[in-house]
């Protein structure tokens, strides 16, 4: 598992390598029915893509930055095969162990329930591989589910959303990997959700709920995932008032990048960490003068 923030080094608990590449973007090779074609398709995609020096510019940012952890999640199953593809290559280079990879099914990008399947069938190839040491050093490893969940303004119908969810939890959950939930508008259903499997850990990721909510979610011992939305000053009270409440460890540090605007800000994490500390800090002063 990814380590917390008080741990040896900074990680950046969610971030993405591929999102902005055309090949896993919803619907972008729909049109293509026969699998070898769409491999192809995706495989030219990508090479025009990486050509266009996008991933080596990516890969430079996060191997300058003071990050020692950077905990990649997908969203797909083609965003998850490209990381399988490169994997290798990103062992053997600067970035080399510090790379934690997540199989993720974001509910933007699944189009039917049926998706799940094929998913899953990839996915645990992987988890089976190194759970019985076939794996090698430079094979992908797989340190978690995500990023996955549910969200009322996307993708397909809510029930939908949570029976997929369901069933990948009844087919994942025995690997007690750490997961990373997606949710908009949805707390209660993931909540609900959640009681079905009290062995799920994770982080419920850009976590900016309330201060109930946040309680429901640590009683069920998850972690909060923070973002750039700390930093805002109209946040400020909220995020102290939590603070008041948690200790520091219940929360993740998150860059949320995701590769499709811009490079890797390298100075974001070490913001977010000092801002936490100093509301940390604020917030126990506070509790003393109570």
């Amino acid at each position: 598992m990814a380590s917390s923030i008080l741990s040896s080094g900074l990680c950046d608990h969610h971030c993405h390598l591929f999102l902005g590449c055309p090949a896993i973007e919803p619907d972008a090779l729909d049109e293509l029915d026969d699998p070898d074609d769409l491999e192809l398709a995706e495989a030219a995609q990508v090479c025009a893509w990486w050509q266009q020096d996008r991933v080596q510019q990516q890969l430079k940012a996060f191997a300058d930055s003071a990050v020692s952890t950077f905990v990649l999640q997908t969203v797909s199953l083609a965003d998850f095969k490209l990381h399988l593809r490169v994997w290798p290559w990103l062992q053997q280079g600067p970035l080399a162990q510090r790379l934690q990879l997540y199989a993720g099914l974001h509910p933007f990008y699944v189009h039917a329930p049926a998706e799940l399947q094929p998913w899953l069938e990839t996915v645990s190839q992987i988890w089976q591989q190194q759970s019985t040491l076939k794996s090698s050093l430079h094979s992908p490893r797989l340190f978690g589910i995500g990023e996955v969940g549910l969200d009322k303004r996307h993708g397909m119908e809510l029930k939908l959303q949570i029976a997929l969810l369901d069933s990948l939890l009844e087919a994942t959950a025995a690997w007690h990997l750490p997961y990373s939930f997606h949710c908009v508008g949805a707390h209660s259903e993931l909540l609900a959700l959640l009681k079905h499997y009290p062995q799920v850990t994770g982080t419920v990721h850009g976590f900016t709920g309330s201060l109930d909510l946040a309680k429901q979610y640590i009683k069920r011992g998850l972690h909060l995932g923070l973002g750039r939305a700390l930093l805002a000053p109209q946040n400020q009270r909220k995020y102290q008032q939590l603070l008041q409440s948690f200790p520091q460890e219940t929360w993740h540090l998150e860059s949320d990048f995701d590769g499709s605007h811009g490079v890797y800000d390298p100075t974001l994490l070490p913001q977010l960490t000092q801002h936490l500390t100093n509301l940390s800090a604020s917030a126990k002063q506070a509790n003393l003068r109570v």
